[in-house]
């Protein structure tokens, strides 16, 4: 019985590891185009969104076709999100 609960502590304590941990831009960005839909990318942009760098918003960007380099830093994030919600807008899992 103890160890089950040792087990489940240690569990709980690295995936808070795993959440807190901060990742490269690198990362940031494969783990957005390695993304399926377009609210999983939005979920990625809102965790890691304190880590996004010029560069970074640039790639993403670039992965989506949007134009960039306009505004601040912030409002390419925002733009960048507000696509992605309304690409979500119509993404559907229906076979065609």
């Amino acid at each position: 019985m103890e160890n089950e609960n040792m087990e489940k502590e240690i569990k709980a304590e690295s995936a808070e590891q795993e959440t807190s941990e901060e990742l490269t831009p690198f990362e940031i960005l494969d783990r957005f185009l390695d993304a399926r839909t377009a609210k999983e990318k939005i979920e990625i942009l809102n965790e890691h969104s304190s880590q996004i760098d010029e560069r970074l918003i640039g790639n993403i960007e670039a992965s989506l076709d949007l134009p960039g380099g306009n505004g601040t830093l912030w409002q390419r994030i925002e733009y960048v999100m507000y696509c992605l919600r309304t690409k979500s807008r119509f993404e559907t899992d229906r076979l065609r």
